[in-house]
């Protein structure tokens, strides 16, 4: 799968990259668009970063939902 430009004009490693360094930023941004896409078709057609740990991310994801889930978020 080759990189690909956002409407931004930011490579999605620049995107992921900026994403990482706004704390602030990230619950929000995670939540609206997996609140908002086909899941089935994202897991179908997408893939890990290049530098993605696979037991890191499942961790975050799962803190996530949980916070999602006690309402920690707003």
């Amino acid at each position: 799968m080759s990189d690909y430009n956002f409407d931004v004009d930011i490579l999605r490693g620049q995107m992921a990259r900026v994403l990482s360094d706004n704390e602030e930023q990230f619950a929000f941004v995670i939540t609206e668009a997996i609140s908002k896409i086909d899941i089935s078709e994202a897991i179908e057609l997408g893939q890990l970063g290049d530098d993605a740990d696979a037991d890191t991310a499942i961790a975050n994801l799962r803190a996530l939902a949980d916070a999602i889930e006690a309402g920690q978020l707003s």
